[in-house]
């Protein structure tokens, strides 16, 4: 027989962990959707293949006199990449694995309607949901501008971001 006591502590645990779950996710979220703005914006521009990320002096400056809010502005662009990058090769892999499924398909096949066609784009989605995520590294290259927006802008630091080691160049 259950002890009811231990049942009902193991259903808490389980409650909790799913809300503590659930805030991280809508912080993440909070985070990614105030970069998008900030992209929108033209407050940040991201060369993802290049890991190189442009930052008006405008987002920045309110950050940089208080070193905790700076790292964390740092870490939150760098998560902001991460998932950048990430849906780009989530979009690569689909991309090669439906094209290569219609192929298949096509060659055995050779008059294949569009629901069909989706049948298949979604089978191999499925596929492709099984299989592992190649990591991202964390690490980035950056550049404070001034006057971003502007053809005059001249940049005021450069730096690197690499797994959670800020390194920063001010030019005079």
């Amino acid at each position: 027989m259950k002890n009811p006591i231990i049942e009902y502590l193991q259903q808490r645990r389980k409650a909790k962990l799913q809300k503590t779950n659930q805030e991280t996710q809508r912080q993440l979220l909070g985070v990614l959707s105030a970069m998008e703005a900030c992209e929108r914006q033209q407050l940040l521009f991201i060369d993802a293949p290049n890991r190189r990320v442009l930052i008006s002096d405008i987002i920045s400056a309110p950050w940089a006199n208080n070193d905790k809010l700076w790292h964390n502005f740092f870490r939150n662009v760098g998560l902001w990449l991460q998932f950048r990058l990430s849906q780009e090769q989530w979009n690569k892999r689909r991309i090669a694995i439906e094209s290569k499924a219609m192929r298949e398909a096509r060659q055995k096949y050779a008059n294949l309607t569009r629901e069909e066609l989706r049948i298949i784009c979604v089978k191999a989605q499925e596929q492709l949901a099984n299989e592992p995520d190649e990591p991202i590294r964390d690490e980035y290259e950056f550049c404070i501008c001034d006057g971003l927006l502007r053809s005059d802008a001249k940049a005021e630091a450069i730096g690197t971001w690499k797994n959670g080691k800020l390194t920063m160049k001010v030019i005079p």
